[in-house]
């Protein structure tokens, strides 16, 4: 009798479900799997538009998408560009923007909050729902990005503001106190946003609750109780997947999301090209963790949680490249980015996340001394030495704002994603060895892996695909998007581009590999003379077992070259100079405005961000310590600081 009841209740609940979707416009396709409970926030929308995830996907009015979403953090960018970067990701394929809202950016003092300027929120979000984007906000408290203290303000960190002697056990935690400065800074951050949430027609989709943290599960809940008491209610809530839970939590109340990177610059290795278990990233495998990602401080977990397989597969931090500490200075080259992508969409990704889309620069007060990058000098911090200016990630889009290869190359897929979700999202996976899966009609190769096997190209190809006009038997091109009635598909370098019709044929157009260089920009040769030699190399300390970057009384120290700017040229061009050295940086009358870690780059600086004035370049000279990886080939050969070249080259 006990279970014809419950089944009984089941039907009901499945009926009284069945019934809400339909008042709601839609229903839920049989294969979306289970639905994530309404433990979950307000998914209409005031235009009827529902955002709904289940075990497999996000369905958007009942229909399964596979989003892109890229990460660019709006307090590293000058608000006046923001439209523009903005514009170069939707054209890029994201439809959804990731951002950190760094705590010590708005309210350095305490109780004293802005939101100006690059600080302006409010406007960020409006730019973005102008251009249709959605958003997810990555909300901390502690947020990583490499930012001063993971985005703690330097007030918190201190027993007298969290009146206990252990102040760091209580940060992070279920501290009464801590917990009430959390909820007065999001209840403040909450009137910046308010209007901007889905339900009121915005484009804030989710919230991301804390970074890289185990738990207790009991933390994460207070967090998530915070957040929607001061009125974040959105379709949905987040944290990182990794590390694994200290405890259980409860199902449906956060969704964990997952990463992957092809190398790490926090790894504490001086020798090797992507150590350890990077090179996963570029194998099938239906394992969703990274033992690899902030091992300097999480321990290395080799497999899922139990529960994992419960919640569809998102991605909030696929490595769209990666930005060099002192320590280990690593170059992450385009395909790495798109193999890696291409290898988690075809083990059963549903969201192509990328960390970062979009670089930036920290937004210093250096007459201040006043420096947000991460750092092992501070109160709170992973051990770890960032560049005090660049967030320079190597990403598809800039520090500057330039679209790079790996931009160019991802498009393809992006629209590949955006064009043919409904024909894959929703099939099981088969991993067919490390090299090869299958979902629904494609399979999915790759040989390429970083370091080891650069050369392969890796692809889609469908088998067996009943498109709208017809079926593909096979094919040796990838798929790309429809244009009307013509199927667009991409040309694979090593393959002879044919399709195989099962019955009668429609029209197909070939479209070449993305380019593998960038088109030349116009370019303008600046004169530099020497002004000071350098100093001796300085005795570089090594704390947590890796070197420590230079501190300010070291530029002391550089050797000094004064550039001269071509006359009438403007502002609308980044320096780029060519140089040995150690660390590099670019002042402007005596103030410095850019940086450089020496990885076999260029020091770059955008030149209409800073003021006009004396231009200089100070370098410390190389000196080959044994605490400090270069990528090779580029580590230097000789020691000393030499500048070599420098020239304008034309914003993009």
């Amino acid at each position: 009798m006990k279970n014809r009841i419950t089944m009984m209740v089941a039907a009901v609940a499945a009926l009284l479900a069945a019934s809400l979707f339909a008042f709601a416009g839609f229903s839920v396709p049989a294969k979306a799997g289970r639905e994530i409970p309404a433990s979950q926030g307000t998914r209409v929308n005031p235009r009827g538009d529902t955002i709904t995830v289940t075990s497999k996907c996000l369905l958007l009015n009942g229909r399964p998408i596979v989003p892109i979403m890229g990460e660019v953090h709006y307090t590293r960018v000058p608000e006046g560009e923001w439209r523009d970067y903005i514009r170069k990701m939707k054209a890029g394929g994201v439809n959804i923007v990731a951002t950190y809202v760094f705590w010590i950016h708005h309210e350095e003092k305490e109780g004293v909050f802005d939101f100006s300027g690059r600080r302006d929120i409010g406007k960020f979000l409006k730019i973005c729902e102008e251009e249709g984007m959605m958003v997810a906000l990555r909300m901390g408290p502690w947020s990583h990005g490499e930012c001063l203290q993971g985005g703690f303000p330097r007030w918190l960190l201190n027993g007298k503001t969290l009146r206990t002697s252990d102040w760091r056990r209580a940060l992070r935690s279920n501290n009464g106190v801590y917990l009430e400065k959390v909820e007065r800074w999001w209840t403040r951050l909450f009137k910046e946003v308010d209007g901007h949430l889905w339900k009121q027609g915005g484009c804030i989709i989710s919230c991301q609750l804390e970074n890289e943290c185990p738990g207790p599960w009991t933390y994460f809940k207070s967090l998530k109780d915070i957040c929607r008491k001061v009125g974040f209610d959105v379709p949905f809530y987040t944290r990182t997947g990794w590390p694994k839970m200290k405890d259980k939590a409860e199902y449906g109340e956060i969704l964990p999301f997952f990463g992957n990177y092809a190398d790490g610059f926090w790894d504490r290795n001086y020798t090797q090209i992507s150590p350890g278990k990077y090179l996963d990233a570029f194998r099938f495998s239906k394992t969703r963790v990274s033992s690899e990602i902030a091992t300097e401080t999480l321990p290395r977990e080799f497999a899922d949680s139990p529960d994992t397989a419960q919640y569809p597969y998102f991605t909030c931090e696929l490595g769209g490249g990666m930005v060099s500490s002192y320590h280990r200075r690593v170059r992450i080259a385009p395909m790495d980015t798109y193999a890696m992508a291409l290898v988690k969409l075809g083990s059963g990704s549903n969201l192509l996340g990328y960390y970062l889309y979009a670089g930036g620069t920290n937004p210093n007060r250096p007459k201040e001394g006043v420096f947000f990058n991460e750092r092992r000098s501070s109160r709170y911090t992973n051990g770890n030495e960032l560049p005090p200016f660049s967030y320079e990630f190597m990403a598809p889009i800039s520090e500057f704002g330039e679209r790079t290869l790996s931009w160019g190359l991802l498009v393809p897929l992006h629209k590949f994603c955006a064009s043919f979700a409904e024909d894959f999202a929703l099939e099981d996976v088969v991993i067919v060895d490390e090299k090869t899966a299958r979902r629904g009609p494609f399979v999915f190769h790759s040989e390429y892996v970083r370091s080891k096997n650069e050369n392969a190209i890796p692809y889609i190809f469908p088998e067996n695909w009943k498109t709208r006009l017809g079926t593909i038997k096979s094919a040796t091109a990838q798929p790309v998007e429809w244009r009307g009635d013509t199927l667009v598909m991409m040309k694979i370098p090593g393959f002879e581009p044919k399709v195989e019709f099962e019955g009668k044929p429609f029209k197909v157009e070939f479209i070449d590999f993305p380019p593998r260089t960038l088109a030349p920009r116009k370019t303008l040769e600046a004169a530099f003379v020497k002004r000071a030699d350098a100093a001796p190399p300085r005795s570089i300390r090594v704390t947590y077992g890796t070197a420590e970057q230079p501190h300010e009384e070291d530029w002391k120290g550089a050797a000094v070259w004064e550039v001269k700017l071509p006359e009438g040229a403007g502002r609308d061009y980044i320096l780029e100079a060519d140089y040995l050295g150690d660390v590099a940086r670019v002042y402007v009358d005596g103030i410095p405005v850019a940086d450089d870690f020496y990885k076999g780059l260029p020091l770059r600086c955008a030149l209409w961000r800073v003021p006009e004035g004396k231009v200089e370049v100070r370098i410390l000279p190389w000196s080959d310590h044994d605490k400090i990886y270069v990528q090779p080939p580029m580590r230097p050969k000789k020691t000393g600081a030499d500048l070599k070249a420098v020239r304008l080259v034309a914003r993009d």
